[in-house]
């Protein structure tokens, strides 16, 4: 894939913006959280119209031809107004490792219903005691006697959009050992399907979320790539995810700047504006730091990886490990410089703040980023 040509890239932007600020106020936001299925199936299939759901692919499966990179403009914006629609999940994780698999069927027939806006994906990779780590498996796929087809028995956790998805990307492990790179294989998992059974819940920051029983059977046309030969395509949704989820917080943060500077330009103390005080400037110059810090960082793992083609996994860990450190500076700082209405449902700050703590835990929190870093 290559990345779309400027003019079209900036078209793209520009048309999300726009449809994100009439779309997608703060209120609209709060109603789509509180609603029984969490998102809004009319944003939904908006962004499959507007080809958004397509981006990344190739257009022989009904995609605009782009490279994953040009995703990730649109995840700062989604950050800046909180989007709850599963793009990260659907797009940057499952359907990027369906377009990477061997498996032809599952490309023709999933990637165009997907990029069509007719299905949802969520990544089940989590289990009890995995904290981040794809290699560490313990769900079982063993061959049955009949030949071609698999018993797949276990649990994962925390799988973010599994509510409101249609199908699951399955880690689960054929052979080798617990924690062995080889040996584990990635099915696709239709969430009605007998023998799957979700427990769901709502997340601190308005996502849905479900913890996952297995025991079902499976044919090989539900296998993305050979046998035990599943991992490489693991990382890849892994490493989109991460990079998706970084983005997506680097607009947060942004956000979260903005809102505090505006804040403290209006509100007043002692007959003048909180902005004048030199202590509530530093804290605010210190947030513009950590904003700036992480965001070219970002920028410099999305550069490396354009022009190589494939992401550097250190650069990458230490990015997410950034991202969790600088959002909680940031976010802390905003709550701080907003008082006690910073803690209120009712201010967008709050919100902005729980996003940013999640996605600092998701695929991994700071400190496991930070081991796989220096042991890269």
């Amino acid at each position: 894939m290559t990345a779309l040509n400027t003019e079209l890239k900036q078209q793209l932007d520009d048309t999300i913006a726009q449809f994100l600020d009439n779309e997608y106020d703060f209120p609209a936001r709060q109603s789509l959280v509180a609603s029984e299925e969490g998102y809004s199936r009319e944003h939904w299939r908006a962004f499959a119209e507007l080809g958004w759901l397509g981006i990344p692919f190739a257009e022989q499966h009904g995609g605009i031809g782009g490279a994953f990179t040009d995703t990730l403009e649109m995840m700062r914006l989604f950050g800046k107004h909180l989007v709850v629609e599963p793009f990260a999940s659907t797009v940057g994780m499952v359907g990027g490792a369906i377009a990477q698999g061997s498996n032809r069927h599952l490309k023709e027939e999933c990637l165009s219903r997907l990029i069509a806006g007719e299905v949802i994906g969520a990544l089940a990779m989590e289990e009890p005691g995995s904290r981040g780590n794809p290699a560490l498996v313990n769900m079982t796929a063993q061959p049955l006697a009949k030949g071609g087809e698999y018993r797949l028995r276990g649990e994962k956790i925390c799988v973010l959009n599994a509510p409101q998805a249609d199908f699951l990307l399955v880690s689960a492990r054929t052979s080798e050992e617990q924690s062995d790179t080889d040996g584990i294989s990635l099915f696709l998992v239709e969430t009605d399907r007998e023998g799957v059974q979700l427990t769901s819940y709502p997340t601190v920051d308005g996502h849905r979320a479900a913890n996952i029983k297995f025991d079902v059977e499976l044919g090989l046309e539900n296998m993305l790539s050979e046998e035990g030969q599943g991992y490489p395509l693991l990382i890849q949704a892994v490493d989109n995810g991460l990079l998706m989820l970084c983005a997506e917080a680097v607009g947060i943060m942004e956000a979260l700047l903005d809102t505090t500077v505006e804040y403290t330009n209006t509100r007043k103390q002692f007959g003048v504006p909180l902005s004048t005080f030199q202590v509530l400037r530093h804290r605010m110059a210190d947030m513009f730091i950590e904003y700036q810090r992480t965001s070219a960082l970002l920028d410099t793992v999305v550069l490396s990886q354009s022009a190589g083609g494939s992401v550097d996994r250190r650069s990458l860990h230490l990015l997410k490990a950034q991202v969790g450190h600088s959002g909680r500076l940031v976010g802390d700082a905003a709550i701080q410089l907003h008082g006690g209405m910073g803690m209120t449902d009712e201010l967008i700050v709050g919100h902005y703040v729980k996003r940013l703590i999640a996605i600092g835990q998701l695929l991994g929190n700071v400190n496991f980023h930070l081991q796989q870093a220096w042991r890269s």
